[in-house]
C-alpha cells in the first residue's frame, strides 16, 4: 500500500507542477497581451496628423497585406512583420478621426478585402492585436461605412477569430461584430427583424456567438456576444436552448458583485499607471477639437464609473481638469455629455471622504484652469440636453460646498436648479441635488438665496 501512496503522490505532484507550469504560461501570455495592447496604443499616439493618403497609397497597402509569404523561416518572418506594420499603419491614420471619405477608399481600394483574407488564411497564433485593431477601427463608423464593411462579407473572418488563444484578440472580434449590428439595428424599426440575421445565421455564427458566451474567455467577450445574440434576435424569439442563459445574464449586467467591481478597479489602475490616460488628456489638451471624436471621450468616461476613492485620487493625481474642461467647447454634443458626465463623476466621488463644513478638495484645480465659469456657460447654454443642465448644475453647487458663489447670477440661478431637482422622479437625482444644497447651505451668503421663500431643505 506505502508504495502505491508513494506512486499516487509522485503522480500529484506532477499533476501539480504542469498545472503550475502552465498557469505561469498563460500568465505570462496574458501579460504580454495586455503589454502588446499598450504598445500598440503608444506607438500610434503622436501619429495622428498624417498627410492625406490618395487612392494610390491604399493599393500599395493592399498589395503589401497580399504579398506571399515565401522563402526562408527569417525571409517569412520579415513579410509578417511587414504587414504588422501595415496595419499599425492603418489604425494610425484612422483612430481618434471619423475621416469616412478615408475609410471608404480604404475600402474600395481593395485594402479590407486583403485584411479579410489576411484574417481567414493566417494560422490563429499568427494573428495580432495589430490584425484584429486595423479591421476593428472601421466598425466604429458612419452607417454608410459600415455598409460597406458588410458588403465584404466580414463576418467569416471575424467568427474564425473567437478561437484565438489571445483574449484580447477574441475581445477585439466580437466586440467588431457587435459594433456592426448595432449600425445595423439604426436601420430599421424595432418590429423588424435584423438585417444581418440570415448572414450570420447561415456561417453559424449565432451559435458561434452563443459558444463563446459558454465559453467564458472574458467577462467583456461574455457579455459582448450575449448583447449580440440580444441584437440578431431583435423582433424575433430566442430559441429554447439559449433564451434562459441570455436574458439571465442580460439581467445580471446591471448588477455588479463587490468581486467585479475590485477587478474593474484593477484593470483601471492599471491603465492610469500605463501613461494611456496621460496620453488622452495630452491629446484633449493640445489637438484641434474637431478631430476629437466620440471613441476618445467614451475611453476616458470609461473610466470614471463606477468610481472608488483609489481610483478617484489616482485620476486627480494625474490633473484631468484642464483638459476635460476644454473639451466643454466641442460642437458634438454626445461627446460634451461624455465630458460633462466625466467630470462630474470625479467631482461626486471625489467629495466622500471631507465633511459638509470642508471645501470641495477639487476646487482650486477647478477654478486655477476657469472651469467654473465654462461650467456655467455650458449650463446657460439653451441648445444642451436636460441632462447637461443637471448634471452641470450638481457639479458646480458641490464644487462651492462650504463657500459662498460669489457671482450673483450664478448663485440665483444654481441654487433654483438644485431647488428644482429636488421635485426629480430620479431619486438619485433628489439625493445629488439635496447634498449639494446641503454644502452650499455651510456659506451665509448661499444659505440666504436657499431659504428664499421660506424653503427648508428636506432631511
Amino acid at each position: 500500500g506505502g508504495i502505491e501512496r508513494n506512486d499516487e503522490n509522485q503522480q500529484l505532484k506532477k499533476e501539480l507542477l504542469e498545472s503550475e507550469r502552465k498557469r505561469i504560461e498563460a500568465e505570462d501570455k496574458l501579460k504580454q497581451s495586455g503589454q502588446e495592447t499598450e504598445d500598440l496604443l503608444r506607438s500610434i499616439n503622436g501619429i495622428y496628423d498624417s498627410p492625406e493618403l490618395k487612392q494610390s497609397d491604399w493599393f500599395e497597402m493592399k498589395n503589401e497585406l497580399e504579398i506571399v509569404e515565401r522563402g526562408t523561416e527569417i525571409q517569412k518572418e520579415e513579410i509578417r512583420q511587414k504587414k504588422i506594420k501595415t496595419c499599425q499603419k492603418i489604425i494610425s491614420i484612422f483612430i481618434g478621426k471619423e475621416n469616412n471619405e478615408g475609410k471608404k477608399l480604404t475600402i474600395e481600394s481593395g485594402a479590407i478585402d486583403a485584411l479579410l483574407h489576411l484574417l481567414i488564411e493566417y494560422p490563429l497564433d499568427k494573428i495580432t492585436i495589430s490584425h484584429i485593431w486595423a479591421l476593428y477601427i472601421f466598425t466604429y463608423s458612419s452607417d454608410e461605412i459600415t455598409l460597406l464593411l458588410v458588403s465584404r462579407n466580414p463576418f467569416q473572418s471575424l467568427l474564425h477569430l473567437f478561437d484565438h488563444p489571445n483574449m484580447f484578440v477574441v475581445n477585439r472580434a466580437v466586440v467588431s461584430i457587435y459594433n456592426i449590428l448595432i449600425s445595423g439595428s439604426n436601420t430599421i424599426v424595432s418590429s423588424e427583424p435584423h438585417p444581418q440575421f440570415t448572414v450570420i445565421q447561415a456561417l453559424d455564427g449565432i451559435q458561434n456567438l452563443y459558444a463563446l458566451f459558454l465559453k467564458n474567455v472574458s467577462q467583456f467577450s461574455k457579455n459582448v456576444s450575449a448583447e449580440s445574440i440580444a441584437q440578431l434576435y431583435k423582433a424575433m424569439e430566442l430559441p429554447n436552448e439559449m433564451k434562459k442563459e441570455i436574458i439571465n445574464h442580460l439581467k445580471s449586467i446591471f448588477t455588479r458583485s463587490e468581486d467585479d467591481e475590485k477587478k474593474d478597479d484593477e484593470i483601471r489602475l492599471r491603465i492610469i499607471n500605463s501613461g494611456i490616460v496621460d496620453a488622452l488628456l495630452h491629446l484633449f489638451l493640445t489637438r484641434d477639437l474637431n478631430t476629437i471624436t466620440r471613441a476618445f471621450s467614451q475611453a476616458f468616461f470609461v473610466l470614471t464609473y463606477p468610481l472608488s476613492n483609489e481610483i478617484t485620487l489616482s485620476l486627480f493625481e494625474i490633473h484631468p481638469y484642464p483638459a476635460l474642461i476644454r473639451l466643454l467647447n466641442h460642437s458634438n454634443k454626445q461627446i460634451v455629455d461624455d465630458l460633462i458626465a466625466s467630470i462630474y463623476n470625479i467631482v461626486i466621488f471625489g467629495t466622500d471622504t471631507p465633511s459638509i463644513s470642508e471645501k470641495h478638495p477639487h476646487f482650486a484645480e477647478i477654478q486655477s484652469c476657469d472651469g467654473i465659469r465654462k461650467l456655467f456657460d455650458l449650463f446657460k447654454r439653451n441648445d444642451i440636453s436636460k441632462f447637461n443642465k443637471d448634471t452641470t448644475a450638481e457639479c458646480i453647487g458641490k464644487l462651492f460646498r462650504a463657500q459662498e458663489i460669489p457671482d450673483k447670477q450664478m448663485r440665483t440661478k444654481i441654487i433654483a436648479h438644485l431647488k428644482a431637482l429636488l421635485n426629480s422622479f430620479d431619486d438619485w437625482e433628489k439625493i445629488i441635488a439635496k447634498k449639494a444644497l446641503k454644502g452650499l447651505s455651510q456659506n451665509a451668503v448661499n444659505r440666504t438665496e436657499i431659504e428664499k421663500d421660506g424653503f427648508v431643505i428636506p432631511q
